[in-house]
């Protein structure tokens, strides 16, 4: 996958898709406003409103106003802001 930049605000189809294109799907459970990824300890959430929890084995955290979404070939970043949030997988 080559990297690809979506806005939460306006390509929430799009974000749903990549998302489950990023992971492996029986990885991936999407209900409407949220998208969850979870495998062996690691957690990724995202809301539609821009709030996310992510988690790996040593660390946890939490945030909200993500306004864009990166997909990369083995990452994701979040970003608002005020922050940038690398998920790598």
């Amino acid at each position: 996958m080559s990297e690809q930049t979506l806005n939460l605000e306006t390509e929430w189809e799009k974000i749903k898709e990549a998302f489950k294109d990023h992971f492996r799907p029986e990885n991936v459970e999407i209900e409407g406003e949220v998208i969850e990824y979870s495998r062996n300890g690691e957690h990724l959430k995202i809301w539609r409103n821009g709030e996310v929890s992510g988690a790996m084995p040593l660390h946890e955290n939490e945030y909200s106003e993500v306004k864009e979404i990166i997909f990369r070939d083995s990452e994701i970043e979040l970003k608002s802001d005020n922050f940038s949030y690398i998920f790598r997988r």
